[in-house]
């Protein structure tokens, strides 16, 4: 059976109520994006099969307590005062551990999507390089203080800044301690 834009192999058909103002909505959006309405159901149903199938674990309210597994932190994007709280409160050391090696999993996922990622402005530039440098700063062990350093990391730092001079070194140190 062919429909819409795609041909169909097993054609079923599905029935469903809504509103009259929801239905009328809907075929204006999609004549708007030239998709019938049959072909515009059939990709929110695979949106929502792909979202909800086997394999893509979801929880209840109920199931709060219930699965090792689950762990219930505040969303990414709520105010930082909660994720403050959370981490504050949080006991178990495992449990930080995660989240911290999901932070930094995701960090490194967008570090390198903007690094990819075209920039349109004056304004984006600059905090592309603001970026970096914090970056720098952060990870490069010529920018940090030798007073924080562990036994292991001071001996690369003395290594590698051997091959600097005293105002060299001087620089960043004077970085280091921004």
């Amino acid at each position: 059976m062919t429909s819409g834009k795609e041909e169909l192999k097993n054609p079923k058909p599905i029935i469903g109520y809504i509103e009259k103002e929801e239905k009328d909505e809907f075929k204006k959006i999609c004549s708007r994006e030239d998709n019938s309405v049959s072909e515009q159901t059939r990709i929110a149903l695979r949106e929502y099969i792909k979202n909800h199938k086997s394999g893509n674990t979801t929880y209840t309210l109920d199931d709060y307590g219930k699965h090792k597994n689950m762990l219930a932190i505040p969303a990414l994007m709520s105010n930082k005062e909660s994720l403050s709280k959370y981490v504050q409160e949080e006991q178990d050391y495992a449990e930080l551990q995660k989240v911290l090696d999901q932070v930094e999993f995701l960090g490194s996922i967008i570090r390198t999507k903007m690094l990819n990622t075209r920039r349109k402005s004056p304004d984006s530039m600059k905090a592309e390089i603001d970026r970096n440098n914090r970056f720098r700063r952060l990870n490069d062990i010529r920018y940090r203080d030798p007073k924080t350093l562990k036994l292991h990391e001071l001996g690369v730092y003395n290594e590698i800044m051997s091959h600097y001079t005293e105002e060299q070194k001087a620089e960043f140190l004077k970085e280091a301690q921004k």
